[in-house]
């Protein structure tokens, strides 16, 4: 992957419009090097200037997109959502195996893969009244180098985090309705407003086809409470609730 890129490549890599990165450029948020006419941003200063380890809050409206943190405080993590409660808190739980289903082609018979799971941590919550047993576990590196964590709802994987490229969090699609991924220039959930939204191949570091280009939810390395959170969200969404914090 290239380190400098025009303004086109970097509204591609941001998941936003080039006039939104001239105008990320113009009010001094998003360092560019200018060579004569030519603008050009590194990807390395991008990601610093975007504070991804420090967490800024990407603000979204249909008019405009400022990629700085507002004035008003920001909640550490992701509060819970309305509609859920813990029933059992979090607890150290055994290694465990998951199998990933997998297309079968000619050059991989396989139709599953299994990830092991070597820290572990198991709990219950109540979504809607319903009683769902929780357990969230994070593998070893994959293929990439980087590991995962995955929130499970009876054994269903209901979301899944990859370790972000500071190493020093994780970061989740945030999709409103259990599907679509929240874009840049969206409405963003109450739930969401206040927390760390970055972009997710910013926070990742991965980019190329497959990968989202909406905006993710990072949360800091030990906060397993808000990935739960993050997958009731998910539940919730896919059952048409409104995304609410709880009060």
């Amino acid at each position: 992957m290239r380190e400098w890129m025009t303004e086109v490549e970097a509204a591609e890599w941001l998941g936003v419009s080039p006039e939104q990165v001239r105008q990320g450029i113009q009010s001094g948020t998003i360092p560019a090097l200018r060579l004569g006419d030519e603008v050009r941003l590194s990807r390395t200063a991008t990601i610093a200037a975007m504070g991804v380890a420090s967490a800024p809050t990407i603000i979204s409206s249909p008019e405009a997109v400022t990629l700085h943190a507002p004035d008003e405080p920001k909640r550490d993590g992701l509060p819970a959502p309305a509609g859920f409660a813990w029933v059992e808190r979090l607890k150290k739980a055994p290694a465990f195996d998951h199998k990933w289903p997998r297309t079968r082609t000619p050059d991989n018979p396989a139709t599953s893969v299994t990830e092991a799971y070597p820290t572990a941590w198991s709990g219950v919550v109540d979504v809607l009244g319903q009683r769902v047993g929780v357990l969230v576990g994070q593998s070893v590196p994959r293929h990439d180098g980087r590991p995962r964590m995955t929130v499970f709802f009876d054994r269903y994987p209901e979301t899944e985090f990859a370790r972000t490229a500071s190493g020093d969090g994780w970061a989740s699609a945030v999709k409103v309705n259990g599907k679509s991924t929240l874009r840049v220039g969206d409405a963003v959930p109450p739930l969401y407003r206040l927390t760390r939204l970055v972009p997710y191949q910013v926070a990742t570091g991965f980019s190329g086809p497959g990968r989202t280009k909406g905006l993710s939810l990072v949360i800091a390395d030990a906060d397993v409470d808000s990935a739960v959170h993050h997958a009731a969200a998910r539940w919730l969404g896919k059952r048409g609730r409104s995304l609410e914090p709880a009060v």
